[in-house]
Formats: structure tokens, sequence, C-alpha cells
């Protein structure tokens, strides 16, 4: 034995000892660290526990802790999801009837001290030790948090003296048994995404492909009707340039408030005062930088036009999570009276209009009488002069309309006179047309009554950075000084012309639209199959969404359309027709009823939680239709419906639910799992304490006091005993008389 510095004095067996002393420290060592006699002393120590008491005890604690068990589960039956292979509850509370039938059984058993009713237990004993092991599992597994669907799962069991709705923000894993509670279908893309970009994915590829299989013969000979550039080079004076020099000019007099109106020599166009009074900046040389140049410049002219719409003021979500703002922030400014819809758009003076270069414009024609004739000129005649004021209901609709629209770039209204030879008189008519972004300013012959409204993206974005909101404000803008025929037609009519995925007609709102999936890593994506129209394609590459042909199944399909429209609040409205929705808020909606739904607000007098119309397209998790299709009703046909959602609102409210629940879960999570893992435990001790009262044929352990002792004693000892004889006090010996 050596002396180690970390020994604290006591001698350590490192080779041969050296003493007997040292050899005698060794052995008691190495008899301290001996497994065999450590197991020995335990098993000592549990004989004194081997008896018919101890076992009745610990049965009947099992049975209350079972108890409990059932109660938790049935009280907390969304933490069973966390289980391992079995997620319902109903299968925790039969596992745990088990292990209670063999509790009732072991007290049969042992209280009557039947030997072969104990053998018989102390089989089911190891598996109602695993089974309460198994029960443990989601317990401890339960993280109280909101981090993925499974766990929001669980946690909205303890959304406890809360009147709010525990609301799951994630998407359902793809199990077979949540299939039927799906709100999103989960199904994987037709191709891997990253080897389709590989692929030619242009419009005119995508095209091609869909004439040529005659997915929509009906649309076959509708190509774009793009001007060439011969054409382009060939307009001479009639088409004005706006060129470089021009920009700059107008660029280097945005940040005058003061700057008069006055026309650039360079281009010939006329720029009005008011294009320079609001706050412009290097983004608008995007927009209005559209020169005569060959087609391919166009091209990229409108592309950076529409990169400018979107930038500006469209802020689409595309992070995994369904919510990125709170719409109830927009309900107050919704209230607020909105500036008139020609704050956001530049006036383009008398004589020169807008040609659109592909599409033709998306126009609509109202008949109107001789008196809104007049007050639609009166109006239209005072902007030039700087003044903005509200125009007539349906003119501002239009204009509001195209603020919501990302390919809508200028709108025109035109008040046209028709003359009847045959009846001698004379008709009117308002014509509004909406142009895309394609367009160009063309000195012509314009009808003294025609006015052009170029957009201004800019004015747009500095509103909605002011007042915190987004796009679908206008929205409601748009249909509130429309009739609910207008309204609804209006809205049908904005719909067909947008980029959206399979057709809403389908009937079956579960299995449509956007799906998900998930990659190897576990984030979720979204993907849907494009509706089958090349004006809708076409309204896709405008916007920037990459569409993808499937060979497969002859159709396109895309991510972004789904990553765009995300989980929010639509902002559009729709007139109540269904039953549920006849018992609606009066107090909410407004005189045409436009507006039910086009916000976050408990619509229905049965509603508890806000909702909100999400569009036609959605990624909220929670989307639903209350029918596949709106109407017929106000004697219009049926039209396509807008999913609804709870997700979108309340967000801040969803937070504080989150957090008590949060602490409700600890609070009850934690006493819970130290409760079971303690029965768990018990479980070792009594398998060595009902083995040995199955030794001793179910009788309890007995333990005799040593009344006489052994004294053994060596044959070579120098004092001995002598026959008869006794040893007196001092020490000697005498001898007695034998018989």
């Amino acid at each position: 034995c050596q002396l180690s510095p970390l020994s604290l004095g006591l001698p350590l067996c490192f080779g041969w000892c050296s003493s007997v002393e040292d050899m005698v420290s060794c052995k008691e060592i190495g008899s301290c660290l001996n497994p065999t006699r450590w197991a020995a002393r335990i098993t000592n120590l549990l004989l004194n526990w081997v008896c018919m008491k101890t076992i009745l005890v610990f049965i009947i604690l099992d049975l209350i802790v079972a108890g409990f068990t059932i109660y938790f589960y049935i009280r907390f039956y969304r933490v069973a999801r966390l289980g391992w292979k079995l997620h319902d509850w109903r299968s925790y509370v039969f596992l745990t009837s088990l292990r209670i039938s063999f509790g009732l059984l072991g007290c049969y058993a042992v209280f009557w001290r039947n030997v072969k009713v104990t053998k018989v237990y102390y089989g089911l004993f190891f598996l109602a030790a695993f089974l309460t092991f198994y029960v443990l599992l989601p317990i401890n597994w339960l993280e109280c948090n909101c981090q993925s669907w499974a766990q929001c799962y669980a946690l909205a069991s303890f959304n406890i003296n809360s009147d709010g709705k525990f609301l799951n923000r994630y998407w359902e894993p793809l199990d077979h048994d949540l299939a039927a509670s799906r709100h999103m279908p989960y199904e994987n893309p037709p191709e891997d995404l990253d080897i389709v970009k590989e692929k030619d994915n242009s419009y005119a590829f995508i095209e091609a492909k869909f004439k040529k299989n005659g997915a929509n013969k009906r649309l076959q000979n509708a190509g774009n009707k793009v001007i060439d550039a011969n054409r382009v080079k060939n307009a001479g004076n009639t088409l004005l340039e706006l060129t470089n020099a021009a920009e700059l000019d107008v660029h280097h007099n945005m940040d005058s408030e003061a700057a008069p109106a006055g026309a650039d020599s360079g281009s010939g166009m006329y720029i009005h005062s008011r294009l320079v009074s609001k706050r412009r900046n290097s983004v608008m040389s995007s927009v209005l930088s559209l020169e005569t140049a060959p087609m391919e410049e166009h091209e990229e002219a409108t592309n950076s036009a529409s990169q400018v719409s979107q930038e500006s003021y469209e802020n689409e979500p595309t992070n995994n999570k369904a919510v990125d703002k709170d719409p109830d922030e927009d309900e107050e400014e919704q209230k607020k009276p909105a500036a008139p819809a020609v704050h956001f758009f530049n006036i383009i003076t008398a004589g020169i209009e807008l040609k659109t270069l592909n599409d033709a414009p998306n126009c609509h024609t109202d008949e109107i009488s001789e008196q809104t004739m007049d007050e639609q000129i009166r109006e239209l005649e005072v902007l030039p002069g700087g003044e903005e004021k509200k125009l007539s209901q349906k003119l501002e609709s239009e204009l509001y309309i195209c603020i919501t629209d990302l390919l809508c770039g200028a709108v025109s209204i035109e008040i046209k006179a028709i003359k009847n030879e045959e009846q001698g008189n004379v008709t009117w008519q308002s014509i509004v047309c909406q142009h895309n972004y394609q367009i160009l300013p063309v000195l012509g012959q314009v009808n003294r009554y025609t006015h052009f409204f170029w957009k201004n993206p800019i004015a747009i974005r500095d509103d909605l950075e002011a007042t915190n909101t987004d796009t679908s404000k206008f929205f409601h803008d748009a249909l509130k000084s429309l009739t609910p025929q207008e309204g609804m037609q209006k809205i049908s009519k904005v719909a067909k012309s947008r980029c959206m995925c399979d057709d809403p007609k389908s009937g079956d709102s579960r299995h449509s639209s956007c799906r998900t999936y998930q990659d190897l890593y576990g984030a979720d994506h979204f993907w849907c199959w494009v509706r089958k129209d090349l004006h809708v394609f076409k309204a896709c590459e405008d916007i920037g969404v990459e569409l993808y042909w499937d060979e497969e199944n002859k159709r396109v399909w895309t991510e972004g359309i789904c990553n765009r429209q995300g989980c929010k609040c639509s902002g559009i409205g729709m007139y109540p027709s269904t039953s549920k929705d006849k018992e609606f808020n009066d107090s909410l909606v407004e005189s045409n009823r436009l507006n039910y739904g086009g916000s976050c607000r408990k619509w229905r007098n049965g509603d508890t939680t806000k909702w909100c119309y999400a569009g036609y397209d959605s990624t909220c998790p929670d989307r639903r239709k209350t029918v596949e299709h709106w109407g017929p009703d106000l004697g219009l046909g049926k039209q396509w419906m807008q999913y609804e959602a709870e997700l979108p609102c309340d967000k801040e409210e969803q937070d504080e639910i989150v957090e008590n629940a949060s602490g409700w879960c600890y609070n009850i999570s934690i006493p819970t799992e130290t409760v079971f893992f303690i029965a768990t435990l018990l479980y070792i001790p009594m398998i060595v304490i009902i083995f040995k009262f199955l030794s001793n044929r179910c009788g309890d352990e007995c333990f005799l006091s040593e009344q006489f002792a052994v004294v053994v004693t060596s044959d070579e000892e120098e004092d001995e005993w002598a026959a008869g004889g006794k040893e007196d006090n001092e020490g000697d010996t005498t001898t007695t008389d034998q018989r």
C-alpha cells in the first residue's frame, strides 16, 4: 500500500502492502467496494420488510397513483398526443385500468396468503411496472411551451381560468389519425423543388405546354397582345418618351415643397405639381422609366415596376409560423376617415393618355343619367388644380381596387356621350378602365372628359407605414360605398383576375388550395396547383411568382402563391348569405353588409372568438369554410367563397393565453411527474420483497433472538479445567469428590 496525495492520509492499495496494518486497511477498503457485499446488505435490509403488511401498503399506494393517472389523462387528455406509439388518451386509461386490476388481484392473493395466486400476481407485477413507466413518458416529454404542433396541442389542455380559445398556430404532422381533423391537406409537391428549378420554367414554355395539351381550348388564341419593338420605334412623335434626363429632372425637384408645375423640354411631358408635392424618392424612377426602347427593355421596366409595387407596400409573410401581423390594429384605422382615393394617384394632364403594352385594359361601363354626368364632370375638372376630394362612389371604388391590385398601374375614367339618331337623344356612359403596369404615356387626341390616374406606390407606402396597416384596408374603402349586388360582383371580378390556386369551385375546400409538407429538416413548406387559365399564369408571372410545369399531371404548380398569401385577413368582406351568417351582429355591419368578415370581429352572435375572412388561398392551420360556395343570393348566382380563420386575430391575447396555460402546465405537470417517478422506483425493492414473501410460502420473515451462545476454544490452551475441580478466588484448584 502506498500513500497517495489525494487519499487524505488513508493508505490505498497500489501494490504489495508493506505492513500488516496496511494490509488490513486495504482489505477493508476492498470489501467495502465489493458489489456482492452491498447486495447482501440491501437484501438483509429488505428482509426486515418482507411481510404481508408491507406488500398491502404498496399495492394500496399504487392503486391510488393509478386512479390519479386515470383522472389526469381524462382531464388533460391532449397530453397523450406526446406518447410513444400510442397517442389516444383512451389507450392510457385502458393500460392504467389493467394495472389497477393487477393490484386488486395482488391484494386478494397476499391478504389470503394464497401461494398460487401470488405467483400469478408476481408474474403480472413486472408488466405493471412497465405500464407505470410507459404512462409516465408523455408527462416527461411535456415541455409546457408552444414550439411545435404536438406541444401546442398538449398545452391547450392547461388553458384553465381563461375565457379565450387556445389556438394551435402550427400545422398537423403527417399522421393518419389526424387526416379527418386537418384543415390543410398534407401532400408532397409533384417534384423536388431543387430539381424543378433547374428546368425551363419560363412563361413562354408553360404557355406552350398548356396550349399543346389542350388544357384550356377556350384560351388557346388568347396570347399576349405585345407591341413589337419595330412598332414602338416607328411610333414617332405620338409616343411620349420619358428619358433619363427627364427622370433626373423630376427627382431633382422632389424635395422642393413649392416645386412649380412645368414641362420638361427633353421629354415633352407635362409634370403636374401634385407629382412632386408628395414625398418621392428614387424608387419612383423604376416606375416612370418607360422609354421608347426595344421590347427587352420594356420587359425589364415592367419587372422593375412590379418589384417596386411589391416592395413598396406589400409585405407578404414567408415564414413557417401562421401569423405575422395582428389585424386588430387595423380596426381603429378603418374607422377613421380615409384619404380620398386620388391622394394615392398622379393625375396625368389633359392631352396625354396611357397605352397598355400587352393586355387590354380591364374596363367597366355603366349607363348614367345626365345629372350624374354633370356631377362627375365637375368632380374631375377640379382635380388638376391640386384639390383632393372624394369622387363618386363607383369612381372611388375603382381607384381603391387598383391600389390593392399589384398589377394595376393606372385607372382611366371617361364620360362618353352616345347619340341615338333614331330617338334623337343623347345618353351618357361612365367607362372606368384599369391598366396594368406595362403602360406608356402617349400624346394623342384624348376625349375632353377622359382622365388618367397613375398609381403612386410611394404615397401608398407612406400611408401604410404611418397607419401601421396593409393594403387590405383599401378593400374596406372600395366596398363600403357600393350596393350589395355591386359589391359582390366587384369581389368576384377582382378574384378571377388574380394569381390564384386551383379552382375554388371544386367543392372540397379541405383538399384544395394550399397544401403543406415538411422537408428533411422538419420545416413546413406550402404549394398548390395553379388555376387553369392563361390569364392567371400571366398574372402570377407579373407579380414574380415562379411557376413549374408538371409533365405527369399536365398541370402548373407553385409555392409562391401560398408563401405570399400566408395566414392573414384578406380585408375583403362578403355579404352574409348562409343560415349561419344570418345571425350576425347588427352593430358591426355597415348598411350594405359588405364589411362582414373583412376584419377581426365577433361577427356572429354566438361567436366566442374573433375571426375574419382569410382569402381564397390561405395557409392558416385553422382555415375553414362554412359553405363551399357563396349564394345564390341578391339575384346573383354562386360565387367563390373565402376561407375564414381565427388565427390572424388577437395575437396579443393568444400570447397571454399561451403564457397562462404554460404556468398551469408547470404547476401541475412537475408534481405529477414526481409522484409517478417515485411510484415507478418503488417497484424495484418490491421485486425482492415479494420474491422473499413467496419463498416463505407467503409467510412473513421472522427473526429468532439469540438465547444460547456457542463458545469455540482451542485444544492447546495453557489452562485446562480439571475434572471435578473448581477455581477458587485465589486461583487454586480444588478437587471434589466424584461419585
